[in-house]
C-alpha cells in the first residue's frame, strides 16, 4: 500500500522539497486547532 502510495505521488509530480511544505502546513493548522495548548513539546512530539 505504502509502495503504491509512493508510486502515485511519483506520477502527480510530487518532488521531495514538497514534503517540507506539507509538514509546515501540517503544523500550522495542528496549532490554530490547539490553540492555547500548544507549544513546543506537543510540536515536537
Amino acid at each position: 500500500m505504502r509502495e503504491a502510495l509512493g508510486a502515485k505521488h511519483v506520477d502527480d509530480g510530487v518532488e521531495d522539497h514538497m514534503y517540507d511544505w506539507v509538514g509546515e502546513s501540517l503544523l500550522a493548522a495542528l496549532a490554530e486547532v490547539a490553540g492555547d495548548d500548544w507549544n513546543d513539546q506537543v510540536r515536537d512530539a
